[in-house]
């Protein structure tokens, strides 16, 4: 996963963070560069890189690309997608407009982030669930592997 950092500027500021991000349980690779100003950590759970950093003294983002949507079919009752999340990936911050059903692909984690709370839910191949209308949140893969899913969502007629 990577941060952006903004106020790195030199090797005090490399390891600073270094030293706070060498404490979080599952961190297995750091690399900060100065000149883009960013942090790369494989391993360890956002929230606590996020938490670690700031002990360091400073700002970070996490900086994460899109999420890949292929729409499979609208047919005005349902609309099927299938959503792939290579490392480092979301779908964005975003509310469902429909009842929907998601069917796991492959087995793995994404990260569910609302306004309130990150939470790590696992998912596993073919063991669906399904979620109401009006849900607010972003998914997002923080882990080292690429997740896939199908979502069906129901259409209002």
């Amino acid at each position: 996963m990577m941060y952006s950092v903004p106020e790195i500027s030199c090797e005090h500021c490399v390891n600073a963070i270094t030293a706070e991000l060498d404490q979080v349980p599952g961190v297995t690779s750091i690399d900060v560069d100065v000149d883009a100003k960013l942090v790369t950590v494989i391993g360890g759970e956002s929230i606590a890189i996020l938490r670690a950093i700031d002990e360091a003294g400073y700002d970070a983002s996490r900086q994460r690309g899109a999420a890949a949507a292929e729409q499979q079919l609208d047919d005005g009752v349902v609309r099927v997608t299938k959503w792939t999340f290579p490392p480092g990936t979301e779908t964005g911050p975003h509310v469902h407009a429909f009842d929907y059903v998601v069917v796991p692909v492959t087995d793995g984690e994404l990260t569910i982030e609302t306004d309130d709370t990150s939470a790590v839910a696992p998912i596993t191949i073919g063991v669906s669930y399904q979620r109401g209308k009006g849900v607010a949140h972003n998914v997002a893969n923080d882990g080292d592997t690429t997740v896939a899913f199908v979502e069906v969502e129901l259409l209002d007629r």
